[in-house]
């Protein structure tokens, strides 16, 4: 299976067949971990890194791509990105390793697309890493317990507050990965290079992760300059073309102003909400 999906020569309809075979291996914990072992990861980055330009010559020579049909370029990189999206989950170790072997601005680099599929892809890769590192599984059984309201006993009260303890400290502990993957993120919104629905992919990250019960990027984005970033992608008008326009699509506005209100939301006290406020006003003047 290997030699024919990273085998460039092979015929595209068993490459598909054998990418498909390769996430349903890696859904399964035994699966993963054998793929892990025989140095998937670094060898999916390579192949994807390689087949872009290949995949760009194909698409403009031997694929087309209808209305009704992605690109066999396309494909492959929907295939390979939930392959690795699959290896990440549940491991810590396997999500350092694709950070290590790939790289957040590998996938941003995937993210910049127009198609649906591959931006889909992509991010959802990006929150499978930001969940195995934040240990989000704990957060879920949180959040299951809490549905309980007011039939919760002490003892379940007394256990939802040791788990979010630990899992503040599990967060704390992989600080220097989550708030490298915030900061890319955000500094991307602004970016000139990337479509409209990568930017839109981008926002709604922040917006998904932006919670105190998430990863409380809200009011970690206080000591930076993020929501000075995402005011200069709302006041983006495209009615107006210039040089250093960005690239936007007909929801981005839509899109920023509710990630916005959410983390405003999340100024639980005066004195935040007055630093945001001061953060916006900055932007205005």
């Amino acid at each position: 299976m290997f030699d024919i999906v990273f085998d460039l020569e092979k015929d595209k309809e068993k490459r598909e067949k054998a990418s498909e075979n390769l996430i349903v291996l890696a859904r399964e914990r035994a699966g993963a971990e054998l793929l892990h072992k025989e140095g998937v990861i670094p060898r999916i980055a390579r192949l994807m890194k390689v087949e872009k330009d290949q995949g760009i010559r194909l698409a403009l020579i031997r694929y087309v791509r209808t209305r009704n049909k992605i690109s066999y370029y396309f494909i492959n990189l929907i295939f390979f990105s939930r392959c690795i999206g699959e290896l990440c989950k549940r491991s810590l170790e396997r999500a350092k390793d694709v950070l290590k072997e790939c790289g957040i601005p590998f996938f941003l680099d995937i993210l910049n697309s127009h198609t649906e599929e591959v931006v889909n892809a992509s991010s959802y890769i990006i929150q499978v890493v930001l969940n195995t590192l934040s240990h989000y599984e704990i957060q879920e059984a949180i959040k299951e317990k809490k549905k309980l309201g007011r039939n919760m006993t002490a003892t379940d009260r007394k256990w939802c507050i040791t788990e979010e303890k630990r899992r503040h400290e599990l967060i704390r502990k992989n600080g220097k990965e989550l708030t490298s993957i915030m900061n890319v993120i955000t500094y991307n919104t602004v970016s000139r290079t990337i479509t409209g629905e990568a930017r839109d992919a981008l926002v709604e990250l922040i917006m998904k992760n932006c919670k105190y019960d998430e990863l409380n990027w809200a009011e970690l984005s206080l000591k930076t300059d993020t929501y000075q970033r995402l005011m200069e992608v709302a006041s983006e008008m495209t009615q107006f073309k210039h040089e250093s326009s960005m690239e936007i699509t007909d929801n981005t506005r839509s899109v920023v102003g509710v990630c916005l209100n959410i983390m405003y939301e999340q100024m639980y006290d005066d004195q935040r909400r007055i630093t945001l406020n001061e953060e916006i006003d900055r932007f205005i003047r």
